[in-house]
């Protein structure tokens, strides 16, 4: 590798916490849709979720998808035999989330242009997107799941069509419910942000509709207290001691997360808007730490990543970061234009 692991393990942190927030507003968005639109139809328009994930989702889909490359870029660097040899086993389900991707991607816009005109369409379309959304989220992480459990490779001398999947593996459905849920109070919290900066035109609904986002957040992330600790109870018993005391820094870094998300529960529940986003924002970077730390407990006998042979290529890395903060200074004045233009519609 060209430059110290520890380069290339910061990077796809950093990269994957700004990949998940987006995500999960995604995700969990087009499910908040959804079910609005399935339990209340004729309440769709006015529904708070409505204007402010509506006309969100498909930039935040953009966004999600471009800030997605990156970590998956720099886990290859590191762990690429093991991703592309789970990749390879389970290969026609991992090669369809593209097309899923690009056709998830269509069904939003349609039923953004069609929410109103064309209601029936407008709900298939989002069904659609939300089907091929989750479907997306199961493959990932029965790829993720598969990647560090080399000893469930031989699964592919039985069967060799590429449709195998970690069916047999006990965190796979805490894993993704954690996902799902996490998604859908993490959108209920974008919400009521959009809500905060269009409070100026309306104050009292802004605040009804801020307060209403808050309550999802608080209840899903309640629910994912519970489905955490599932996922917990599902890891085997070695890898769960490391982050209940056996390993010092694993479980200072994943009780901190706990802490900052059971704060950030209560901060929503109490309807403090600021204060749970940032606990929110600090339990996302401290989950995706503790997540690291669970993949390299999981190889641990297999690989170590500092074992990687260094090949320093010094000036290349460092046109790298140049080109790499350029590009999130073009993606912040971009996004910064999206909220102004929001902010003078709404004022008009």
């Amino acid at each position: 590798i060209p430059a110290p692991w520890g380069v290339f393990e910061t990077l796809e942190t950093f990269t994957f916490i700004i990949h998940m927030v987006f995500v999960n507003v995604v995700l969990g968005g087009i499910l908040l849709l959804l079910y609005n639109r399935l339990s209340k139809p004729s309440e769709a328009a006015s529904n708070p979720f409505q204007s402010t994930l509506t006309t969100k989702i498909p930039t935040m889909f953009a966004l999600s998808v471009t800030f997605g490359v990156a970590p998956l870029l720099f886990m290859q660097v590191l762990y690429g035999n093991f991703f592309y040899s789970s990749s390879v086993i389970m290969a026609v389900a991992w090669i369809l989330v593209i097309p899923s991707l690009i056709i998830a991607y269509y069904g939003i816009y349609i039923y953004k242009q069609s929410r109103d005109r064309k209601p029936s369409l407008a709900t298939i379309s989002l069904a659609i997107a939300a089907g091929l959304v989750l479907y997306i989220a199961f493959i990932e992480v029965n790829n993720m799941t598969l990647m560090v459990q080399p000893q469930k490779w031989t699964m592919y001398f039985a069967d060799r069509s590429g449709g195998n999947l970690n069916w047999g593996e006990a965190t796979l459905i805490p894993r993704y419910l954690h996902f799902i849920v996490a998604s859908v109070a993490v959108a209920g919290l974008f919400s009521s942000v959009v809500w905060y900066f269009r409070r100026t035109k309306d104050p009292l609904k802004s605040m009804k509709n801020i307060e209403s986002g808050l309550r999802v957040f608080s209840i899903g992330t309640a629910i994912q207290m519970v489905i955490g600790l599932w996922f917990l109870i599902a890891l085997p018993g070695h890898l769960r001691a490391l982050f209940l005391g056996e390993n010092n820094l694993y479980s200072f870094v994943f009780g901190i997360s706990i802490l900052m998300g059971m704060g950030a529960m209560i901060t929503g529940f109490l309807k403090r808007l600021w204060p749970t986003v940032w606990l929110l924002l600090g339990t996302v970077a401290t989950m995706v730490l503790t997540r690291a730390f669970l993949r390299a407990a999981y190889l641990n006998k297999f690989f170590s990543v500092s074992n990687l042979h260094v090949n320093p290529q010094y000036s290349v890395m460092a046109l790298f970061f140049v080109v790499f903060i350029v590009g999130l200074i073009i993606v912040g004045y971009m996004i910064n234009l999206a909220v102004t233009a929001d902010r003078r519609r709404v004022a008009q």
